[in-house]
């Protein structure tokens, strides 16, 4: 008796489940028609369920996708700061590990030569000389005096030898380079030395710093004489000798690619690019000097290369003197005067320079190239900017020429400050 109770108790509970179950989606049915019918009033619409959302913990890539889609213009601006940076810190490390050696002959002797055509009391000509010495040149540099013969024997290294040049007349020109040329032959016996390029440097102590009307004719001739009319003459009297070296077919078996031949002119670059007050015959000889290289590029054929590099701010690293390759108002005296600024540590070190004109030399780099701090930030101010806003930048608005003449005089301003002003600028 109990068994058929509990049966029954069990039928009734299953058919009351499946009633409420099939009343259950008849109500569903009636209120989905109703909610999609358009005839029914919206008043006696039953009410749109909501159904709330649940929202599941995000990932952090997910919310970094999150906030890289709400900020895509952020999101440009430091790819593109963070690639430009990878590639140039890439490419600097590259270029410090780059190989920079002479090609050596067959038994390890030194086969290519250089001509540093600079003053040989300067000290960017002996800090260029002795670099190239040790990477296996060998270095003539060309003087027209006893004097610079002896200042270039002084240095005492057998690599860097003075070369006796005299460019008063075309015989005696001729006469020099026969002299050199019979010299390179002696030097060794197994390989003919290659002349690998002929590197012109500017004289910065041949500029007056006075306003034009202040210039007279002498001071005008002397000038443009050692820093155009010198430089055109020696890379006159080179090309020729040059080109015939590059025609000269090679005698090993089997033929081996002519080695490249260059010529490297090296110039200040702050006084080729801004208007600035008593830098007369500088501007004139470095925008002529510039206007003739572009010339001589068309002229000669592509197996020889030209090469211009304007200089910056490079620190020599000579602790007796201030040397300032684009400043000209430096201390001649054993020691800077105590109240001169000194601050070069920002200055670019003399390696970069030593690379940038080993590159240009063995063809590796062409054209203008920039070397120091500022050199291009004075090439875009001084091509991009009106003159007015390049003279309020460098802070020279409310100076005339006569205090300029005066900050020259003293050393009291050098020109790493003009670079540290445009940087500052907004």
């Amino acid at each position: 008796m109990s068994l058929d109770t509990q049966h029954l108790a069990n039928m009734v509970e299953s058919m009351a489940d499946r009633i409420d179950r099939h009343m259950e989606s008849i109500f569903l049915s009636v209120r989905s028609t109703l909610e999609s019918s358009n005839w029914v009033p919206d008043a006696i619409k039953p009410p749109q369920r909501h159904v709330p959302a649940v929202s599941l913990p995000l990932s952090y890539i997910q919310k970094t996708q999150a906030w890289i889609d709400r900020n895509r213009a952020v999101t440009a601006a430091i790819v593109a700061f963070a690639g430009t940076s990878a590639v140039l810190v890439w490419r600097r490390q590259r270029l410090n590990k780059r190989k920079r050696k002479a090609r050596r002959g067959a038994l390890g002797a030194k086969v290519e030569a250089i001509v540093l055509a600079g003053p040989p009391e300067s000290q960017l000509t002996r800090s260029l000389a002795s670099d190239l010495e040790k990477r296996g040149f060998l270095v003539y540099i060309p003087t027209d005096s006893l004097a610079g013969e002896q200042m270039v024997a002084a240095e005492g290294k057998h690599d860097i030898m003075p070369m006796h040049l005299d460019l008063s007349s075309v015989d005696s020109i001729a006469s020099s380079l026969t002299k050199f040329t019979n010299d390179l032959s002696r030097v060794t016996r197994s390989q003919p030395v290659h002349i690998a390029s002929l590197i012109v440097l500017p004289n910065e102590d041949s500029h007056p710093r006075l306003p034009i009307s202040a210039l007279d004719s002498s001071m005008w001739s002397n000038s443009i004489y050692l820093n155009l009319q010198r430089p055109i003459d020696l890379i006159h009297a080179f090309v020729p000798l040059l080109q015939t070296q590059l025609s000269i077919p090679t005698r090993t078996n089997p033929p081996t690619p002519t080695p490249p031949t260059t010529i490297v002119v090296l110039t200040p670059g702050i006084a080729s690019s801004l208007p600035l007050p008593d830098h007369a015959t500088e501007a004139v000889a470095n925008a002529g000097l510039a206007s003739f290289l572009r010339t001589l590029r068309c002229e000669i054929p592509p197996s020889l290369q030209v090469s211009h590099i304007q200089m910056g701010a490079i620190d020599l690293g000579d602790s007796k003197r201030q040397v300032v390759l684009h400043d000209r108002s430096r201390s001649t005296s054993p020691a800077a005067p105590p109240g001169a600024r000194s601050d070069r540590a920002d200055w670019t070190p003399a390696r970069t320079l030593h690379h940038a004109v080993f590159d240009a030399l063995t063809g590796r780099t062409g054209g203008t190239t920039f070397v120091g701090r500022g050199a291009r930030t004075y090439a875009f101010v001084g091509k991009y900017m009106p003159s007015n806003l390049a003279r309020w930048m460098v802070g020279m608005h409310n100076k005339s020429a006569r205090e300029h003449h005066v900050i020259a005089d003293t050393g009291s301003e050098d020109w790493e400050s003009v670079d540290r002003s445009i940087h500052m600028s907004p």
